[in-house]
């Protein structure tokens, strides 16, 4: 499993770093305050003192040598193993954590048309959705209210994984004073999934749609919705309505994808357009239009 995760964020672009465990106990409450570290007993030196309960610490350690060094940006990943206290002892559990930074390419030539552009939440969210899609993690809510426990990360800028009701995970922008702390002007997004879960929702068979010889059906439609509201709310509610009344008819929803948002005078302040090109299919015969 760990060697079929790498391959899979290797071929998303992101470089493997191999941190060490053990870190200042001083890193840990700038990530999180009140948090209480696992504190090692007879420590190496005053410097060396904590077992790292996030891989962000030796990802942004990486990440921060690189910048300094003249790297344009950095996407890194590590699947690695971090340390809690839960009622006064230490537990340890595997955890998958990726880090993106400063420019989205390093400066190739043949990429003209991106290079020097900066990563940004939806690098982030890319990655963390092909990740999920390799391991077979299958569709995962992404809470944003449940976010502000994770004190990394920017207020606002992030969400929580979460599997039912089990958190399993979290993503977004990393808080500006822990950027600071490490000196590194760039923003810096980052990842973090439990490793075991991950391991739990690995698919041991590979299934496969049948092939069908029908054409898709292409629809658009546009939808007039409050201004507070996400593409990704929103989305979601369209994949589960088609489940709800498409599949039974054994008529798949392949794709939607956003394509167009609109804001007017008309529709005022409160309100905005989501449009969205929709394709379908059915595995037995030809959709009419009025399918």
């Amino acid at each position: 499993f760990a060697r079929r995760l790498r391959a899979a964020a290797n071929a998303l672009g992101l470089d493997e770093a191999v941190t060490y465990p053990i870190i200042n106990s001083a890193r840990v409450r700038e990530l999180r305050p009140g948090v209480d570290p696992v504190i090692l007993a007879n420590p190496l030196s005053s410097e060396m003192d904590t077992l790292r309960p996030t891989l962000l610490t030796g990802l942004m350690e990486a990440g921060a040598r690189n910048l300094a060094g003249g790297h344009a940006g950095v996407a890194l990943f590590e699947y690695g193993r971090i340390f809690e206290s839960i009622e006064g002892r230490a537990a340890e559990r595997p955890a998958l954590g990726v880090l993106l930074a400063g420019a989205r390419t390093d400066g190739a030539p043949w990429e003209k048309g991106v290079q020097g552009a900066a990563c940004d939440d939806y690098d982030l969210k890319g990655n963390v959705d092909g990740l999920l899609k390799t391991t077979g993690a299958g569709e995962i809510v992404r809470d944003e209210a449940a976010a502000a426990a994770f004190l990394e990360l920017e207020p606002g800028r992030g969400f929580a994984l979460r599997d039912g009701n089990r958190v399993v995970g979290f993503a977004g922008r990393v808080a500006a004073r822990v950027s600071r702390a490490w000196k590194v002007a760039a923003p810096v997004f980052y990842a973090e999934m439990d490793g075991a879960w991950l391991r739990s929702r690995d698919g041991k068979e590979v299934r496969y749609r049948p092939w069908t010889p029908y054409p898709a059906v292409h629809r658009d439609v546009a939808l007039t919705v409050p201004t507070r509201m996400r593409h990704q709310t929103l989305e979601s509610k369209l994949i589960e309505l088609a489940r709800r009344h498409a599949e039974p008819k054994k008529v798949l929803l392949e794709q939607i994808r956003l394509f167009d948002i609109f804001q007017s005078e008309k529709l005022g302040a409160s309100h905005k357009s989501l449009a969205y090109a929709m394709t379908y299919r059915s595995l037995e015969k030809t959709l009419t239009d009025a399918e």
